[in-house]
């Protein structure tokens, strides 16, 4: 708005010419006041979806956080003889794991063994199947 008047403001007849003109002003479009009501609820949906997000966010991060201390609980309260034996365990798995990967690369050396010795025989059986034909020609 335009004060009327004053040091800063427009006259009173200039103001009048402006009405004459243009007519009175009457603020913004009524449309605009919808639309910003429209973005406003959006706004206000989004903000309460996202409220609701981190609420299930937190309360599965609480849950979380109980189970982590219950498990360090019942571990810390876990007799020695239990930690020792479940240690051991995993020494043992881990050995078999090494134990097992060692066995599955002689398993790769062997067959690739395996692949080069069937490679050699059919090789040599071509060359037996052209003895063969040789000898069946020469006695025909």
């Amino acid at each position: 708005m335009v004060p009327i008047g004053g040091e800063d403001g427009i006259t009173a007849v200039e103001a009048a010419n402006l009405r004459a003109n243009f007519g009175d002003w009457s603020g913004p479009e009524i449309n605009s006041s919808v639309e910003l009501n429209a973005d406003v609820a959006e706004l206000q949906r989004q903000f309460e979806a996202i409220t609701q997000e981190r609420d299930e966010l937190q309360a599965a991060k609480d849950r979380l956080t109980v189970e982590n201390e219950r498990l360090a609980s019942d571990i810390a309260k876990a007799p020695k003889p239990v930690k020792a034996s479940v240690l051991q365990e995993l020494e043992n798995q881990k050995a078999e794991v090494v134990r097992l990967s060692g066995l599955v690369e002689q398993l790769k050396t062997d067959k690739t063994q395996a692949d080069g010795d069937n490679a050699a025989l059919a090789e040599h059986i071509k060359e037996l199947e052209a003895d063969i034909e040789k000898l069946t020609a020469a006695q025909a």
